[in-house]
């Protein structure tokens, strides 16, 4: 009885290693399973604040391209209509436009008629009115501005031509602008230029006049880095020729006519700011509740997974004290002397 009591202990103990292995293998099976799921559910959950991140830019960009192209159609309007008024006092000021023509081609100097005519039609008029020189209106010819609202003209300079160009913050986007102008390109086309430095530091400097490369900008600055752009809108006197008859145009390229251009100059964040005043701080507001959601469930998750984590560590260490005693009062009867069994 004793050989079987003894053997029938150590069968026992051997089975209950067995059951201990096992159940140190499930916990760890169980513990690894639980670190791939927490993980793969927390990345889950960043992908999602990424992605609600991003469709909450491109909502506001949408609203902002919106804008921009509501106000570039208010623009063409406002440098029609103002060309419109020019055109009509100087036909009423010089019937015979001959004397004017020949008052433009003595000096580069405006004569005090004509140029009460341009800065009347042009004062104290202003996109949404917007009370500053990025939203006024400018008169140029092909080779300079002949008329403004900004003493210093600081801006695009009272000569269009090369040796000015080299003097703004952006130089190529300018000579694109200018180009854009004097050669009326595309009229659907969004001009723009930048005069100034943006105040962020890292301000993307861009070279192309398009769309595009502007959201590029909006993603990676928002609406700051677009503070340092301006939009023109230009309408010509005329479309195909000047005020006198004569044609932009002849078997030797561009003729030199007296083509007046009324531009209407805008800045996109001035009218973000007063027609729309507080959108994009509310898509921002929306944006960061859901975030907010967002970041509670993954809170949650991450006191879940530790809680979990803690019983696994607890079962772990219950198997391996199962183990211990189970190895204390069990020893394996073989290891002792036959002799000793016998007793």
């Amino acid at each position: 009885m004793a050989k079987f009591k003894q053997a029938f202990l150590y069968y026992r103990a051997r089975t209950q290693t067995v059951i201990g292995v096992a159940l140190l293998a499930i916990i760890a099976a169980v513990s690894v399973f639980h670190f791939f799921l927490f993980n793969t559910e927390m990345d889950k959950l960043r992908e999602r604040i990424v992605q609600n991140d991003e469709t909450y830019t491109e909502i506001k960009w949408k609203m902002i391209d919106a804008t921009l192209r509501d106000a570039d159609f208010l623009a063409d309007i406002t440098a029609k209509n103002t060309s419109e008024h020019i055109v009509a006092d100087i036909e009423k000021q010089y019937p015979d436009k001959e004397v004017l023509r020949s008052e433009l081609e003595q000096s580069k100097e405006l004569t005090p008629q004509f140029a009460e005519i341009l800065v009347s039609n042009i004062e104290n008029r202003f996109l949404y009115n917007i009370d500053n020189y990025d939203n006024s209106l400018i008169v140029m010819n092909r080779e300079r501005i002949i008329a403004d609202m900004d003493p210093s003209t600081s801006d695009l300079g009272r000569d269009t031509s090369n040796s000015d160009r080299d003097k703004e913050y952006n130089p190529i986007l300018y000579k694109k602008a200018m180009d854009a102008i004097i050669r009326q390109h595309d009229s659907s086309r969004l001009i723009f230029y930048e005069p100034v430095a943006n105040s962020n530091h890292n301000h993307v400097i861009i070279n192309e006049m398009k769309l595009s490369a502007l959201r590029n900008v909006y993603i990676k600055e928002g609406l700051e880095g677009l503070s340092s752009y301006v939009f023109l809108a230009p309408y010509y006197i005329t479309n195909k020729g000047d005020i006198f008859g004569t044609p932009d145009y002849n078997n030797k390229g561009f003729t030199n006519n007296h083509k007046f251009i009324i531009i209407q100059r805008f800045n996109i964040v001035d009218i973000m700011q007063s027609a729309h005043p507080g959108l994009l701080d509310s898509i921002d507001k929306e944006r960061d509740a859901i975030d907010r959601d967002i970041q509670n469930q993954m809170g949650f998750k991450a006191i879940t997974y530790l809680a979990t984590l803690g019983i696994n560590i607890f079962a772990l260490f219950c198997v391996i004290f199962f183990l211990s005693s189970t190895h204390r009062k069990n020893r394996c009867p073989r290891l002792e002397p036959f002799s000793e069994r016998e007793q």
